[in-house]
């Protein structure tokens, strides 16, 4: 649960499969990753001081129909820390 004071920012038009498939943070904080509602797997980057910025999205890859077609997307398990590797839960 977000803090009552905590600040937002937008760092995307698309809005994303769904809050609960979250975002996740390459090790280093300078890029976001996320799953668009068309299936495309995205990144950010970002710039986290003096103070936050978001660059444009762009397209890493789109996920498999399958993936797209499960019931429960509940977004990907893990991305390595270089941002290189991204592990997603198939279903069969």
């Amino acid at each position: 649960m977000p803090l009552p004071n905590a600040e937002k920012w937008k760092v995307s038009a698309d809005p994303g499969v769904s809050a609960a498939a979250g975002v996740r943070w390459r090790a280093d904080g300078k890029e976001l990753y996320y799953l668009s509602a068309d299936g495309g797997f995205m990144a950010v980057d970002v710039t986290t001081s003096p103070r936050f910025t978001a660059g444009s999205t762009r397209l890493l890859f789109k996920v498999p129909a399958s993936f797209q077609a499960a019931s429960n997307t509940a977004g990907f398990s893990d991305v390595s820390r270089d941002g290189q590797i991204f592990a997603l839960y198939m279903p069969r």
